[in-house]
């Protein structure tokens, strides 16, 4: 009954946010769904309404080029299908999926914590908030410094990214299939190939490299059974990762787009936002990880070769967006922080009342709660006119399966949200194939030096207020949209 509850608490908290932006729609506007991830949120919705019209792989929709279908993004066209069979829209499936996995999410680690750490409150806390740390404390510009290693990864799945949960909730089962082993094992590990192989398959180069590295390191009686439960994974991943290899190595344009994930600053750059994204609870992982190899509980020698390992990839593994190799590095700093952060509070406990705990934790967290706050706050992001959408589906219904249409990025990145085609010059700075020179070209093209291949060129009034009306007269136009047709 506890449990249900906590499931219920949280599905509901989670799902709040969404339900007052609805409540709170401004005359004209519609709800876009919007809580945090402007750029990459729109571009979910955009693949489940590829879903939803039946579609199993996923062609780009934020470049003009024609691309051949892929099998990627299952999770997001699966929602897409969900939403078709439930005869729901796509954002009340992408907010009741993100609200149940997330509840779950949360249901999940504090059932860990409460099984594996001797404090699994402050565990609990720091799993979820401290992966956000010093670069929080300087202001909103800052801030993105906290997403580089991306150990936030629950978090933010929880917010706006419900595909993070998936892995989050793999990896759980993935440290209990090794850690408790038996008849279950095999088949949890299985499950937990298949949920890394859809969403995140090179993490399975991290988490199976982590437990055998540490049996071979302390628990060599244990070896086999690290050795199955990878093998087991690996299985269960290569329904996903043989397909996608296939399609890698076949278009060039899934090998453009990954190319355009990359973010690369070096060996300095990337072993100080290591260093110091996660705050103080980050510090005092690092900090215990000679001793606990020493001497340490098995989960916490687990935990320290996670991070030491996490870090070596994300420095020098040789894909693109090697970053991607810190997710949920806040779980191991849980295991690791949490036990010193309650022995530290006890040693300088004063007057009987033992205040030292929760200011730990507090300083710890503060950062990511409010952070994680800020998906109740209702804004103008919020809501799209319905000048727009009304503008937009007009010229779906106007325009050839084909066509592409000239547009600032953020028009671009909202128009495959809500209509098929035709297809925006520039979109998602990662989808579309060379992003910046077509960025480039957007201003000339609109000024009337240059010409693009487009049949349509379509200016968003509330966000392109810079870009001036091409001659002649709209095909169409409102208070929110115009749209001409290019000879």
């Amino acid at each position: 009954m506890k449990d249900l509850l906590f499931l219920a608490v949280a599905f509901a908290a989670l799902l709040f946010p969404w339900l007052l932006q609805v409540a709170l729609t401004p005359k004209g506007c519609v709800p876009n769904g919007h809580l945090m991830g402007y750029e990459d949120y729109v571009t979910f919705i955009a693949k489940m309404e590829w879903g939803r019209l039946g579609h199993w792989s996923y062609i780009d929709r934020y470049t003009p080029e024609i691309t051949e279908p892929a099998p990627i993004y299952f999770f997001y066209l699966s929602l897409g299908h969900l939403a078709k069979l439930s005869g729901l829209s796509t954002l009340w499936v992408f907010h009741l999926a993100r609200s149940l996995l997330g509840s779950l999410a949360a249901w999940g680690w504090w059932r860990f914590c409460r099984k594996r750490s001797k404090y699994p409150l402050p565990a609990f806390l720091l799993g979820i908030w401290a992966s956000f740390g010093l670069f929080a404390l300087f202001g909103p510009d800052m801030r993105i410094y906290e997403t580089y290693v991306q150990g936030h990864a629950a978090n933010f799945g929880m917010i706006g990214f419900p595909h993070y949960l998936v892995d989050f909730l793999a990896i759980l089962a993935f440290l209990e299939a090794y850690l408790d082993g038996g008849k279950k094992a095999p088949v949890l590990s299985l499950l937990v190939g298949a949920g890394l192989g859809m969403v995140h398959p090179f993490l399975l180069a991290l988490f199976p490299t982590v437990i055998i590295a540490h049996a071979a390191l302390f628990d060599k009686d244990r070896l086999r059974d690290a050795f199955l439960v990878a093998a087991c994974a690996a299985l269960g991943s290569l329904p996903f990762i043989i397909s996608m290899w296939a399609a890698y190595q076949k278009f060039e344009w899934l090998r453009i787009w990954r190319s355009q994930t990359a973010h690369e600053t070096g060996l300095l750059g990337d072993g100080f936002r290591l260093a110091v994204t996660f705050g103080l609870g980050g510090a005092v992982a690092w900090f215990r990880i000679p001793g606990v190899v020493r001497s340490g509980e098995a989960l916490e020698r687990l935990s320290a070769v996670w991070l030491v390992l996490a870090g070596v990839l994300l420095v020098f593994a040789p894909i693109p967006n090697s970053r991607e190799f810190g997710f949920f590095l806040t779980i191991p700093v849980a295991m690791l922080a949490a036990p010193w952060l309650v022995e530290f509070s006890r040693r300088v406990n004063t007057l009987k009342v033992n205040l030292m705990l929760p200011a730990l934790v507090i300083a710890c967290c503060a950062c990511g709660f409010l952070m994680f706050a800020e998906m109740y706050r209702v804004t103008p992001d919020s809501y799209h006119p319905q000048g727009l959408v009304e503008g937009l589906r007009w010229l779906e219904e106007n325009s050839g399966e084909n066509d592409a249409a000239a547009c600032t990025w953020a028009t671009g990145s909202v128009l495959p949200m809500y209509v098929t085609h035709p297809r925006p010059w520039v979109g998602h700075q990662s989808e579309t194939l060379g992003f910046l020179e077509k960025e480039k070209q957007v201003l000339p093209f609109f000024r009337g030096e240059i010409k693009l291949p487009v049949q349509w060129a379509v200016v968003g009034k509330g966000v392109d207020r810079d870009i001036p009306r091409l001659p002649g007269e709209p095909v169409y136009e409102n208070d929110s949209v115009v749209i001409w047709r290019v000879d």
